[in-house]
């Protein structure tokens, strides 16, 4: 469990509520999602032909040429390693929690937003999870919640490939065990829930 994400959330939980295990995505995986082989073969061409095609221009008395190159440049390495910086800064406002009545989000920034589900209203839990144990665990609402889940998925696409303010656990180390806390809490959930329907 971790200190740093139990803290941020302490002030989000309810008085009935205890809190099973908290965390947030590892840092660690970044340059091996953002950053392929090819993305970086690519950028050393697009880069080393722009430069030369500056110096060139430069040369031969080009100015305002050579200074368009240089913001395509700049540009270029802003497009990757911007994502890069801007990921690492979300990954490490981002902390998830998984309580005995709930899973939630919570994004610290210059505001609190968090997102969050009961356990009775979760259709499926599903997990992939690398050799290293670091996995996804993704979290599917009822049916009743389905047409407000996908429009928020389709609102969200973002330059990172990633929104951590949806609720999926990104990138926690000891995927497995958490996958299968949540799954026996959301069990003993449904049979409390169907207990009390019955009666």
């Amino acid at each position: 469990m971790s200190s740093t994400s139990y803290a941020a959330i302490q002030p989000e939980l309810r008085s009935d509520e205890s809190v099973l295990w908290t965390g947030q995505p590892q840092r660690k995986v970044i340059l091996r999602q953002l950053v392929t082989p090819t993305s970086l073969f690519i950028n050393g061409i697009v880069l080393s032909y722009l430069i030369s095609r500056a110096w060139t221009m430069w040369h031969l008395g080009y100015v305002t040429p050579m200074f368009l190159l240089l913001v395509l440049v700049a540009i270029l390495q802003y497009a990757l390693c911007g994502r890069i910086v801007y990921n690492a800064w979300r990954r490490g406002r981002t902390h998830y929690a998984a309580t005995n009545k709930r899973v939630m989000v919570l994004n610290v920034g210059s505001t609190r937003k968090i997102t969050d589900m009961y356990f009775a209203k979760l259709d499926s839990v599903s997990l992939s999870v690398r050799a290293d144990g670091i996995g996804t665990i993704k979290f599917s609402p009822g049916p009743s919640d389905q047409a407000n889940w996908w429009r928020r998925i389709c609102r969200s696409a973002q330059w990172t490939d990633v929104d951590f303010s949806m609720l999926i656990f990104y990138d926690i180390k000891d995927a497995r065990i958490v996958h299968q806390l949540i799954e026996d809490q959301r069990q003993q959930s449904l049979k409390m829930d169907s207990a009390d329907g019955t009666t």
